[in-house]
């Protein structure tokens, strides 16, 4: 693992929170998403139980003689080679959250083929998937694998929320009206408070997907966007009629004959 060419095979990345983590990512290359950190790994074991890993810091970075960019780049290109997406439907939200409706499992190790499992599992009002790895352990990384968002949203055909379960996995449902994300907020607090180790919560916030712009975001920043956005185009029609007002009238012209 000493050469670069040979270690690149076996990069993953990591989702965890920053705050939490201040310290170890000040000694650590990582990208920030929001209030998550993005680290990367070597696998030096993998099995059914989980990963045994090495995480890259920043003399072991220095070492390889690469940029950040380039490392970044590569963990991505690799994570789904060394670290394989899985996909479950939990059947309808509401019924998860009563203690009712079992899991089925709907599994997928390819990328290509998550809006395929998404729209299968769409048959219960409101589905909620998780979004984890193969090995179920650190796997709430796996929500940006490449194209991994755009699948999902292709699935439900349009914008998404993403809930941070834990560093484990991640939770998505339709933004399809039916929830606001200030009561999916206060569920992520409850869950954390009640059900998830410290050591293991990612955060207490709701993030969301924007299919059309491509962008990921907490959810009450993607609220006030679109209020902005609204507002603007407001602006730019009242602009239009006001400039509409202000031209001159074209002057008729009689015609003698």
């Amino acid at each position: 693992m000493t050469e670069y060419e040979n270690a690149k095979k076996k990069l993953f990345i990591r989702v965890s929170s920053a705050e939490k983590n201040e310290e170890m990512l000040q000694n650590v290359p990582h990208q920030m998403r929001e209030d998550l950190a993005i680290t990367y790994h070597l696998a030096i074991r993998i099995d059914d139980i989980g990963v045994g890993s090495t995480t890259i810091t920043n003399d072991i970075l220095k070492r390889y003689g690469i940029s950040e960019e380039q490392l970044h780049a590569d963990a991505m290109e690799n994570s789904p080679n060394v670290r394989p997406i899985h996909v479950m439907v939990m059947g309808s939200m509401i019924e998860q959250l009563m203690g009712m409706g079992p899991e089925t499992i709907l599994k997928d190790e390819s990328v290509q083929n998550i809006a395929e499992v998404i729209s299968n599992g769409m048959g219960s009002e409101n589905p909620m998937f998780i979004v984890t790895n193969s090995q179920t352990v650190g796997g709430a990384g796996v929500i940006f694998y490449p194209e991994v968002m755009d699948q999902i949203g292709e699935g439900f055909q349009g914008n998404f929320f993403i809930l941070p379960s834990s560093t484990h996995e991640t939770l998505v449902i339709p933004d399809n009206g039916a929830f606001d994300y200030r009561v999916l907020e206060d569920m992520v607090q409850t869950i954390n408070e009640n059900e998830v180790a410290p050591e293991e919560r990612l955060s207490d916030h709701v993030y969301h997907y924007d299919v059309k712009d491509r962008v990921f975001e907490r959810a009450d920043k993607f609220e006030e966007r679109q209020k902005e956005k609204a507002a603007q185009l407001d602006k730019n029609e009242y602009t239009g009629k006001e400039q509409s007002m202000k031209q001159p009238k074209a002057k008729k012209h009689e015609m003698e004959l």
